[in-house]
């Protein structure tokens, strides 16, 4: 709102607005065309918002001394590990970044299978709906859980047909209602498939008039395209949410993937006539099939307004002492930037 807002001033951040959750994404503008980096939205990613909340509130909270606390995320893209390990989210009082440590998703399906464990049923689950019962009591890590999980489901803020979490339905529906008093009840927005299955946009009106238009460009391919409207000055987009990975977060390098069946039954395929290139196919529509079963568990997830959503107008009240994009905001949930040259990303 404030982009919107404040975008005719010469000194005002530029539109359009860049998602900044994906670190792939990030690397590649920093090393390859700084140019955009004033576009890309400030916002922490929710992982190094997750690193602020444990480390730098949480132990205050409890007493605890923020370097013994040892902060370890599950992520589906290895370029996470990259992220975390940045300067800019260095934590003087514990000595270390808000993030020690990044799984991929399938790196903790190793580390389980090494340890003899082939089910999560065992593992406790956190079913506490009503942040109301503890008001009053200090926020504990299991109270934080419940801003995205419910029993043992995800919990949204909005429907996404999406791959990474939302931003571009959540951002438009936000922009929509407080900007023009356009409340949009659809369930999912009905995105328009650009040239491929990763361009995505969207656009509100208002009578005749486009006042809202809005992109998801999944994979380099479509963000290059992207890059090249904008050096043209012909980028007629409000916001985009931008993830490197075709497919987004849902199909990140770090994800779990079907087995190899090269890998697994050589001998048996190749017994049976099956070829290098059919078995291939075969590995390629059985990452598909997998594919498709995580995006269905994905999407099957609960709705929550952020309005109504409890713990975290808490977080904000109790921890953040301000509303979003304050200046108490901007200073602890907010990062910059930077151009990498040639030099600095060998010495990195």
């Amino acid at each position: 709102k404030n982009r919107m807002n404040q975008s005719a001033e010469a000194s005002a951040p530029k539109m359009p607005i860049l998602s900044s959750a994906c670190p792939g994404w990030i690397c590649f503008a920093e090393k390859r065309h700084p140019e955009v980096l004033p576009y890309i939205s400030s916002t922490m990613s929710p992982q190094e918002i997750s690193g602020v909340l444990v480390k730098r509130f949480m132990t205050k909270i409890h007493g605890v001394d923020s370097s013994k606390v040892y902060h370890c995320t599950v992520m589906p893209c290895p370029d996470k590990k990259l992220e975390a390990s940045r300067q800019d989210f260095y934590n003087p009082d514990a000595l270390s970044n808000d993030v020690d440590c990044v799984l991929t998703t399938n790196e903790l399906l190793q580390l389980l299978t090494e340890r003899g464990i082939n089910s999560l049923n065992s593992f406790p689950v956190n079913d506490r709906q009503d942040a109301m019962e503890i008001e009053g009591n200090p926020l504990s890590l299991e109270d934080l859980s419940t801003c995205s999980v419910e029993g043992n489901r995800l919990v949204s803020a909005v429907s996404s047909n999406g791959g990474s979490g939302g931003y571009l339905d959540f951002v438009f529906r936000y922009a929509a209602k407080e900007l023009f008093n356009v409340e949009i009840k659809k369930e999912v927005l009905p995105l328009k498939r650009g040239r491929n299955v990763d361009m995505k946009t969207i656009e509100l009106r208002v009578g005749d008039k486009v006042v809202l238009n809005f992109a998801m460009a999944y994979g380099f391919r479509n963000i290059q395209s992207i890059i090249r409207q904008m050096k043209r000055k012909k980028c007629q987009f409000d916001f985009v949410e931008i993830m490197a990975c075709p497919g987004g977060c849902l199909n990140g390098g770090g994800q779990i993937k079907a087995s190899d069946p090269m890998e697994n039954n050589s001998p048996e395929l190749l017994s049976n006539g099956i070829s290098s290139m059919e078995a291939k196919l075969s590995e390629k529509e059985s990452n598909r099939i997998l594919l498709e079963k995580v995006r269905s568990e994905f999407h099957n997830r609960s709705i929550r307004e952020t309005s109504k959503n409890q713990i975290l107008l808490r977080i904000y009240s109790e921890l953040v002492g301000g509303d979003p994009y304050s200046a108490k905001a901007r200073k602890l949930l907010h990062t910059q930037y930077h151009e990498v040259t040639a030099t600095e990303s060998f010495a990195f």
